[in-house]
């Protein structure tokens, strides 16, 4: 069955509107079969935070003092975007406070929020004038903004990294936010994106309070392999290294059928800007180590779809040996031979987070939630799995209470 299933999606992968289609059909006939296995299966510990979720992979929820960020949903969001509050519980105290409210909101990466210190939060939001990133102090309420949406921050909390996310969510659907945006966001034409600066790649050094990166997107254009070429071009999903010295990221180019991607590393050392060996589809992706990265994607020389390892010190690409773990997920390392993954909706609409092991290739299954079937599309829950700074949990998002909740589970 399972050769029957890889073929047909090897088919249909290239057109997002068939592919969903066969796959709800495929889910309405065999759910039922995931739902009597119990809504979850775990043997360790876990507590939850019902009615929230947080919303990406690459960034802790969970700080080392036990106290764990959400979004609490306001109203219903439209197309996967909305507003939310920004709330904190405390895993030792069971106190629950909202600390903020965010009118830049997704289901799939909610206000990007994270940690920036031990006493503040980082998250996007926005105001009559534009857009805002938010660094916000816990205790204090004190706040410093910055006019622009940052994407990630780097592990010193010296850098930030920011994209356009008015074209990011027209790239890719649910991925925006819905606000009044300034009329140079608006220029859309990709005739202009070689001059049209509020479309760039930037890294931002917030000590400085100075722009240390900048790149276009037709400069990255022009290194780019494998992209459809008449697509809608906007970057995505970038992440700083280990030591903060390196960020990847990517060049995304889409139609309305589906998504192709170039990975980039730049060095803030070297000054060095690297197109990566990859075939044209990159998935999601975490740093093992400042010279490590493992991702879900293809490569140049191998345009088959699974986990492979880049090498940048000789920036090489190789398919990790993972036989048992197939399934496009968000990988998320915690040190250079071991990393967490989940796994999407199967036909029995299981999720699944599994321990992956480089060194001996093992996978094992940590837990296995139901995922009700209203939760597709631009509304899917992903685990997005985060170890928290203390190192002794990984937070997940789910959906098996029938509702957005986060669940702590102690390693």
């Amino acid at each position: 069955m399972q050769w029957l299933e890889r073929f047909v999606y090897n088919l249909v992968k290239n057109n997002s509107y068939l592919k969903n289609m066969l796959v709800r059909i495929y889910q309405l006939c065999f759910c039922g079969f995931g739902r009597i296995k119990g809504k979850i299966i775990t043997k360790k510990q876990y507590s939850q935070i019902r009615k929230s979720f947080f919303g990406f992979h690459d960034r802790p929820s969970m700080n080392a003092d036990g106290k764990v960020l959400s979004h609490v949903a306001k109203a219903d969001f439209t197309n996967g975007i909305g507003h939310a509050d920004i709330v904190i519980k405390d895993i030792l105290t069971d106190k629950v406070s909202v600390v903020a409210h965010t009118i830049c909101c997704n289901y799939q990466q909610g206000s990007l929020l994270t940690w920036f210190s031990p006493t503040q939060i980082i998250y996007n939001d926005a105001n009559k004038d534009g857009p805002l990133t938010v660094i916000q102090d816990i205790k204090s309420g004190v706040k410093q903004t910055l006019p622009f949406h940052f994407f990630s921050v780097s592990p010193n909390s010296k850098y930030l990294s920011s994209v356009n996310f008015l074209r990011f969510g027209k790239g890719l659907e649910g991925y925006g936010y819905n606000i009044n945006y300034p009329q140079e966001y608006s220029d859309d034409a990709n005739k202009y994106l070689s001059t049209c600066q509020i479309s760039d790649f930037l890294v931002f050094d917030v000590e400085d309070n100075s722009e240390v990166y900048r790149l276009s997107v037709q400069h990255a254009k022009d290194m780019s392999t494998g992209l459809i070429e008449d697509g809608y071009y906007y970057f995505s999903h970038s992440c700083f290294s280990p030591s903060s010295k390196k960020i990847y990221f990517l060049l995304r180019s889409s139609n309305n059928f589906y998504n192709t991607s170039q990975l980039f590393c730049y060095d803030l050392i070297d000054k060095h800007l690297t197109a990566l060996a990859s075939g044209g589809m990159v998935s999601h992706l975490s740093w093992l180590s400042d010279d490590r990265i493992i991702a879900f994607c293809n490569a140049k020389h191998d345009k088959s779809y699974g986990y492979y390892i880049f090498e940048l010190s000789s920036n090489s690409v190789k398919k990790a040996n993972i036989p048992k773990l197939r399934k496009d997920g968000h990988p998320h390392a915690i040190h250079s031979d071991a990393f967490y993954t989940d796994t999407y909706p199967d036909k029995e609409r299981r999720q699944q987070l599994f321990y992956v092991n480089l060194l001996n290739d093992s996978v094992e299954e940590i837990v296995s939630v139901y995922s009700p079937l209203r939760f597709r599309g631009v509304s899917r829950v992903d685990f997005h799995p985060r170890l928290s700074l203390c190192r002794k949990y990984i937070t997940i998002d789910s959906s098996h209470n029938s509702d957005r909740s986060q669940l702590i589970l102690k390693l």
